[in-house]
């Protein structure tokens, strides 16, 4: 199984067993300018019709880093925000489960899915139509020159850090 693409948890257990030891190397490696990303393993996962989406697995060193400064120019970039649904968190969302909503028996299906909609994606009002889109191949045409541009211009940091991320 070592020869398979892809690793498994096993495969990083002594990563996560030494983390402190592994975070000291790193923190070392970074800050004497030694920090080298290494390359992804980049595979293609079919959806249907031959179209593929790439799908890119980071290291485990890499991804601490990336996790490391994400977490930290997060905060201030979410108060540049115009709005607070402008930006989006899979794990800091308000979405409800559907096992969370509870929905009184005697409404109709149509009554009922209006509630449920209202519910679990904070809609306020109707609306004349719903416009449902894939946004997942979008991401990959993000030219990263403009996102860094747009993150530099939101977030006050070092030019060492914005180096790092977009490396």
């Amino acid at each position: 199984m070592r020869s398979l693409d892809l690793l498994d948890l096993y495969d990083y257990y002594d990563f996560n067993y030494n983390i402190e030891e592994k975070a000291k190397q790193i923190r070392r490696a970074v800050l004497s300018g030694q920090y080298k990303v290494s390359s992804p393993l980049i595979y293609k996962l079919e959806k249907k019709y031959g179209i593929c989406r790439h799908i890119m697995l980071p290291s485990p060193t890499d991804a601490l880093v990336l996790q490391t400064i994400v977490e930290d120019i997060a905060p201030n970039l979410l108060k540049s925000q115009p709005t607070k649904q402008a930006y989006y968190s899979r794990d800091k969302h308000s979405l409800k489960l559907p096992h969370e909503i509870k929905v009184a028996d005697d409404y109709s299906w149509l009554a009922k899915w209006k509630k449920f909609q209202k519910d679990i994606l904070n809609f306020s009002r109707d609306f004349p139509y719903l416009v449902v889109t894939d946004l997942t191949n979008y991401y990959d045409n993000i030219g990263l020159r403009e996102l860094r541009h747009v993150i530099s211009s939101r977030v006050k940091t070092h030019e060492a850090v914005l180096d790092l991320l977009f490396s």
